[in-house]
């Protein structure tokens, strides 16, 4: 049995790992051998980026099960390199994605505090709806709820620990120190309790 072939691009004979599969064929291999593929590949892509991207994109969207598979094989097949790169990424890239963090935190307390919310309404399987960044806005400039102060906090009105939902319904601008006073009570547990 015939061990190699005749690559049709760069006219090279080779063995018969490097081409690849063409279901198509009679010899069931491709046209061109692996490397010529990829060149032939990478100057269409360059030729003309974003017509390749879009149809690469679309080749995507409609084989996604096809994609997820062979990123399920690969990551099976390749677990131990895949954490050393990340390792290795982590190791070189940490102090930088810190400070990253600390920088966004700092210029954004809001969003800081809003995805802290979510995240215990995750937790609790409350239900976390989407909240805008024009309703964020206009809660924080709506003055507090309960004494009239400029709001500071955003409150859940029914308590994420008593089962209230992460959702614009539910809620509302406050002042810092009402907010941290009524924690985790109904409205009308606390107001009772200030009396």
């Amino acid at each position: 049995m015939n061990q190699s072939k005749l690559c049709n691009k760069c006219s090279q004979i080779q063995p018969l790992e490097a081409f690849g599969k063409n279901k198509s064929r009679k010899d069931k291999l491709a046209f061109y051998c692996k490397s010529c593929t990829r060149a032939t590949a990478k100057a269409w892509r360059e030729a003309d980026p974003k017509k390749a991207k879009a149809s690469i994109r679309a080749w995507r969207e409609a084989n996604t099960e096809k994609v997820a598979k062979t990123k399920q094989v690969y990551r099976a097949a390749n677990a131990e390199k895949i954490a050393a790169t990340a390792k290795k990424w982590h190791e070189k890239n940490s102090y930088k994605t810190l400070l990253d963090q600390r920088a966004w935190h700092a210029a954004n307390p809001n969003y800081r505090s809003l995805s802290t919310q979510r995240r215990r309404a995750l937790k609790r399987n409350n239900g976390v709806f989407k909240i805008t960044d024009s309703e964020l806005r206009r809660l924080y400039a709506s003055p507090c709820a309960y004494c009239g102060a400029p709001s500071k906090h955003l409150d859940h009105i029914v308590p994420i620990y008593r089962g209230g939902t992460h959702s614009i319904g539910n809620l509302t601008g406050s002042c810092a120190s009402c907010n941290l006073s009524k924690g985790s009570k109904f409205i009308t547990e606390w107001k009772k309790g200030k009396q």
